[in-house]
């Protein structure tokens, strides 16, 4: 399984959320992509969030 995860803005919010798409194994229950914000401004400490939020995309995708 690929592990990346994108951060991105969303158009008119200055938070930092990432993005990932599901497996396709999983993508037939749960629709679209994983998205999570990290509730951060800064671009650096969005990305220190990123493990807790894999961990959660983790979670998800196990269960």
């Amino acid at each position: 399984m690929e592990s990346v995860f994108k951060l991105s803005k969303r158009k008119g919010s200055t938070k930092w959320q990432v993005r990932k798409r599901w497996p396709t194994d999983v993508a037939v229950i749960l629709k679209g992509e994983f998205n999570a914000s990290s509730g951060e401004e800064d671009r650096k400490r969005a990305q220190l969030r990123l493990p807790m939020i894999a961990a959660e995309y983790e979670r998800r995708v196990r269960v």
